[in-house]
């Protein structure tokens, strides 16, 4: 259980220290050695060509999934072609590339591996990460095209974050005119990932018009979209995305249910129903599904989303874990959000490596305009606050600091207020928010 909790702490980590926030001033130089080092000219036009090139072949992406299946082909050309074609499909690939690595059959899972390590050693994340910074810093000709086009085919959730922040960087610091075009006319593109984005983007920082057009995403038929478009338009403190929140709780991956469940929960404060998604099971993913149709029917009219709300309280997933070797109690791990309550959570005994962690993905995106609201992009961030001995301070993208240690995290603000804070009291159900 360990390495896989500590990868993701070091992954989440690695990415509070270093990627740019809005405030700090974004240094290039770390960037440009390494773009330096992997032999890429610093150019815009350069850049942009790396990751044009770096994008998924869009009509084999029509085929993924026989391509999957063919890696197991008893066929040595057919495994060949296969593995050759999953390459070409880049970032796009490796979701399904990496349940093949997990298959019974071992010519599936050697190939799989095979792919996954090819995507890499092609991709070079570090200097796909620092392109999409450089190209941002500089606002690029042309850059939110290159972004939403190369968007897909990110190879991981901190190129995927990174890109989101840097579209909407570029929209809010260029004439929205001259952005507005490329991000609206993405909200009908055939790719799920530049249909969320354009939601997310314009859904906040659209005209009404424009916002019309975010309301249609709410039947999208993908999940994510719905989510950001219900998330954005929530940011305009427009309460219509409501019921489509209400209804990710049912049907849609567990992820997204716990997402669109603390949007919820951030609206209807302690009015929330006492009825959770919890781990997915059918019967709680209804009854929780059920409970929200019944409060929205009851409050739907009177909820009011520009009434002043508590100061710490922002809407975000947390994902906590307590390992203490010394506690003399199994260890756990446990998600919250932000009214402490215990969404998920799973204990094991040391040494057990067979306990499964979820995986949050990407989110949207913090809104630093407080005409708007306080949400930010927590939601999706795969934020693994440990429990240390000693005291650890992260800061996170929006210049706010957060210090973990034993048996407790807190978020403060440039200010040094206190935003957010969480306190773990063995055998206890629930972390509880000091500043509820």
């Amino acid at each position: 259980m360990h390495s896989p909790a500590r990868l993701h702490l070091c992954a989440f980590v690695a990415l509070l220290v270093a990627a740019p926030t809005r405030g700090l001033a974004y240094d290039p130089t770390l960037d440009l050695e390494v773009l330096r080092i992997a032999k890429i000219k610093r150019d815009n036009d350069s850049l942009t060509a790396f990751l044009r090139r770096l994008s998924s072949d869009e009509q084999l992406l029509l085929r993924r999934d026989e391509f999957v299946r063919q890696l197991g082909s008893t066929k040595f050309q057919e495994r060949e072609d296969a593995v050759k074609c999953l390459i070409a499909l880049r970032g796009e690939g490796v979701q399904s590339l990496q349940k093949a690595a997990e298959s019974e059959d071992a010519e599936t899972r050697r190939n799989a591996k095979r792919c996954l390590d090819q995507i890499e050693k092609d991709a070079n994340p570090n200097a796909v990460m620092a392109a999409v910074r450089l190209l941002v810093h500089r606002a690029a000709e042309g850059a939110i095209s290159t972004l939403l086009h190369f968007l897909p085919s990110a190879m991981n959730y901190e190129i995927e974050e990174e890109i989101w922040f840097g579209l909407d960087k570029l929209a809010e610091q260029s004439d929205w005119k001259k952005a507005a075009p490329e991000l609206v006319a993405a909200l009908g593109n055939e790719r799920a990932a530049r249909r969320a984005v354009a939601a997310c983007i314009v859904g906040h920082r659209g005209s009404p018009e424009q916002r019309d057009r975010v309301n249609k995403s709410l039947t999208d038929s993908d999940p994510i979209v719905r989510l950001r478009a219900g998330q954005s338009l929530l940011a305009s403190k427009d309460k219509a995305s409501i019921p489509a929140l209400i209804g990710l709780l049912l049907g849609a991956p567990i992820e997204i249910g716990w997402q669109a469940e603390e949007l919820l929960r951030y609206c209807a404060g302690a009015r929330s129903p006492r009825e959770l998604v919890g781990n997915g099971d059918v019967a709680q993913r209804r009854a929780c599904h059920d409970a929200w149709a019944a409060w929205w029917k009851d409050n739907g009219e009177t909820i009011n989303l520009r009434a002043p709300r508590p100061t710490h309280q922002r809407p975000g997933l947390v994902l906590l874990s307590d390992d203490d070797p010394q506690a003399g109690r199994p260890c756990r791990v446990w998600l919250t959000g932000c009214d402490g309550t215990v969404r998920w959570e799973r204990t094991w005994k040391k040494n057990d490596m067979t306990v499964q962690i979820p995986q949050l993905g990407v989110a949207g995106l913090w809104n630093q305009n407080p005409a708007l609201t306080e949400m930010r992009s927590d939601l999706i961030t795969p934020c693994w606050v440990m429990l240390p001995r000693r005291r650890h301070a992260y800061r996170t993208r929006d210049d706010h600091l957060l210090i973990c240690r034993m048996g407790q995290a807190v978020e403060s603000d440039a200010e040094g207020r206190i935003v957010w804070a969480a306190f773990f009291r063995s055998n206890t159900e629930r972390i509880a928010s000091s500043f509820s």
